[in-house]
């Protein structure tokens, strides 16, 4: 088991690596295509640091193990609502633009809704996946018609290279990502059977943290420099990617089993509570500070004890 955790951990690492060049590649490539950088910062930046989370789900259904891929994705949609929003407050005063509360932050409530009531029944069926990709790709049309207005949440800039060395950081990015889930999906699997517990739950609490460390890092950097809504902002887009692509579109395949465990079922209602309450703060005084962020960890702690003591 011992062998099995330092896998992971190195997986995290291999991650956190593997999305900066992802990104960086992505981005400068997107730009000698002319699009815009409002657009590659409305999409682009969310996507390529929430890679992780889809490339895990992928393997996870690839491989027979779709628990790891769900709890992942929730577990990690709760870490990132909670503790990085709430670090960012912590770190420094965040004023939210409002448009964030009300594009991002709404259309992520309705995204979390719909994951309710599709796993209600303990199941999530190939047309509810089907319809969450559908709803994804209909969001990122928008978002992009939305940037393309220069309405767009400010993002920070991507550093261009050279059209050669983009491509090299893209190919890099996606293997090292895609190697890193398949070892993460095998090894967080070894351990569920050693421990004779669900896998649901590692991948609710160790993988969740671990795939998120590109959303920490962007947030608290952007939380450093002064621009908070672009640290909230980054939160709830990925979570929205992580949920309705990041689910959708490997739930869109045939797969062994598409049962919903009680771990994950009890965890979805909690990331309701945890949106709403992030939602609520925000909207109190349209920023993030210490005592907000304090709540938002501390909702999180009270969280991870529910799921190892119950």
């Amino acid at each position: 088991m011992l062998f099995s955790l330092i896998v992971i951990v190195i997986c995290f690492a291999v991650f956190e690596r593997g999305s900066n060049y992802l990104i960086e590649g992505l981005g400068s490539i997107s730009d000698r295509f002319g699009i815009s950088e409002a657009v590659l910062g409305a999409s682009i930046a969310a996507m390529g640091s929430s890679a992780p989370e889809f490339a895990s789900s992928v393997f996870s259904v690839a491989k027979g193990h779709p628990t790891i891929g769900l709890g992942t994705i929730f577990g990690s949609a709760i870490f990132n609502v909670t503790v990085i929003i709430g670090g960012a407050g912590i770190l420094a005063k965040c004023t939210i633009e409002r448009r964030v509360l009300y594009r991002d932050g709404l259309f992520y409530l309705c995204t979390v809704i719909i994951a309710i009531l599709s796993v209600w029944d303990g199941v999530l069926s190939r047309f509810e996946a089907v319809s969450w990709t559908i709803i994804f790709f209909a969001y990122f049309v928008w978002l992009v018609y939305d940037a393309r207005r220069g309405k767009k949440v400010p993002r920070e800039s991507f550093e261009y290279i050279s059209f050669r060395k983009a491509i090299a950081f893209l190919i890099f990015g996606l293997l090292a990502i895609g190697l890193g889930a398949h070892y993460l999906v095998i090894h967080v699997a070894k351990i569920s059977t050693e421990l004779g517990i669900s896998e649901a739950i590692p991948s609710l609490v160790l993988v969740a943290i671990g795939t998120s460390v590109p959303d920490l890092f962007v947030s608290l950097k952007a939380s450093s420099k002064g621009m908070g809504s672009m640290a909230v902002s980054n939160a709830l887009g990925s979570n929205i990617f992580d949920i309705l692509a990041g689910l959708g579109i490997p739930f869109s395949f045939p797969v062994v089993n598409r049962e919903i465990v009680t771990e994950i079922d009890s965890s979805i209602i909690i990331l309701l509570v945890s949106v709403i309450l992030a939602l609520a703060l925000i909207r109190y005084k349209w920023t993030i500070a210490k005592r907000e962020g304090a709540i938002l960890v501390g909702a999180y702690c009270a969280y991870i004890a529910f799921i190892l003591i119950f």
